[in-house]
């Protein structure tokens, strides 16, 4: 089963971008963001609903057969996806929380050796 994400807050250049370092993020997975909806292919944010002169695009139907269960359920029910959608902006900004006090302990250790 595919997560579904909530990137509204973030900007389509942002979204992308999350798409390509945020481990949460896998293939199959649905996004919301602020220009519509989009599956994560492989590597690439391909827009299924909406616009974007960020993400990716289908060029027909048939490219995203492996995706169809997604792409089925963003055109005939978007807002059973919004009730499910994780708040992955959240769980980003967490874990960079938890990267930098581990980086100000490591810090603070080689301040106190010296």
């Amino acid at each position: 089963m595919y997560t579904v994400h909530d990137l509204t807050s973030m900007s389509m250049r942002e979204a992308y971008d999350a798409t390509q370092y945020c481990e949460h993020i896998v293939d199959g997975d649905v996004l919301i963001v602020e220009d519509g909806f989009a599956v994560l292919m492989q590597a690439w944010p391909t827009m299924i609903e909406g616009e974007s002169n960020v993400f990716h695009i289908f060029i027909n139907e048939s490219e995203y057969h492996e995706y169809h269960a997604q792409a089925n359920e963003i055109l005939t029910n978007p807002d059973a996806l919004r009730a499910r959608a994780v708040n992955t902006v959240a769980e980003i900004r967490e874990e960079e929380r938890a990267k930098q006090a581990d980086w100000d302990q490591r810090t603070q250790n080689m301040l106190d050796d010296a």
